[in-house]
Order: C-alpha cells, then sequence, then structure tokens
C-alpha cells in the first residue's frame, strides 16, 4: 500500500514549525512536501545516495549549484547524466 498524495492532502497536515541549524535549509518535504523540514546542504564531493532504507524521507541534498552525480554532488557537466537529490 501506498499514499496517494491528492490535491487538497495538505490543508489537513498540522505542520509544527521548524527551526533550522546554519548549515540547513528549510523548505517542504516529508510526506507529499506538505510541511517545511530542514534539509542538511551536501558540499561538492559529498556522498548524496539514497537513505538505506525505501520509503525513508531525504533529510539532505546537494548544495546549490551542485547535483547528485553517481552518488557524488558535482558541479554539473554538459555531458553527463544528473539524478535529481
Amino acid at each position: 500500500q501506498s499514499i496517494v498524495c491528492t490535491k487538497n492532502f495538505c490543508k489537513n497536515s498540522n505542520c509544527e514549525e521548524v527551526h533550522c541549524e546554519s548549515n540547513e535549509v528549510k523548505k517542504k518535504g516529508g510526506l507529499c512536501k506538505c510541511c517545511d523540514v530542514c534539509y542538511t546542504e551536501i558540499g561538492e564531493g559529498g556522498n548524496c545516495g539514497p537513505p538505506p532504507y525505501r520509503g525513508v524521507p531525504l533529510d539532505r541534498e546537494c548544495a546549490k549549484g551542485l547535483q547528485c552525480i553517481d552518488k557524488v554532488c558535482t558541479k554539473p557537466d554538459d555531458d553527463s547524466s544528473s539524478e535529481e537529490c
């Protein structure tokens, strides 16, 4: 079974206010991206591979200007394929 994020799903979400650390960014995330969560920014060369268990939401992402390429945060290159972190 899985949860389907319908158009009005977030209207019934009770989101708590989050306070992020200096090395984190706040943005919509978690279940159906309804509530703000803190993400740790990963610098160039950092591991951006998937979490160890399926269904576990990501709590980290490549810093601005970097992409997750082969599970490593890398400056984008026109010749490489990339995946969203």
